[in-house]
């Protein structure tokens, strides 16, 4: 019996709290155009469609898988990649200072 009670008390507090969860909205949460602001002329609208720049996929050129090894070997490797990917980026052209003396600097 003790069971069905503790389940019962499940179904019957989410009933009993739904009216003070509707009842905190007041007045102050409605806002309330003043005249100047209805008086005042409404900016025009504008429509830009999320397709406006939109590129359809294209099939690149296949290339043969020894001429792809062997351009990232030139290249260095996986590690090259790797420490390419540690590197700061600039926009200016020259590595930031801050990233260099800490690399947790950009963290909020």
């Amino acid at each position: 019996m003790s069971q069905l009670l503790r389940v019962s008390w499940l179904f019957v507090l989410p009933v009993l709290a739904a009216p003070s969860v509707s009842a905190q909205s007041s007045a102050e949460s409605i806002a309330i155009p003043s005249k100047q602001a209805a008086s005042a002329p409404a900016a025009p609208l504008s429509y830009r469609s999320a397709f406006q720049n939109y590129q359809s996929y294209s099939d690149s050129a296949v290339v043969p898988w020894k001429e792809s090894n062997t351009k990232v070997k030139d290249a260095g490797g996986w590690r090259a990649y790797a420490k390419e990917a540690q590197e700061p980026v600039a926009t200016d052209g020259k590595a930031p200072a801050a990233a260099a003396s800490n690399p947790h600097s950009g963290h909020h």
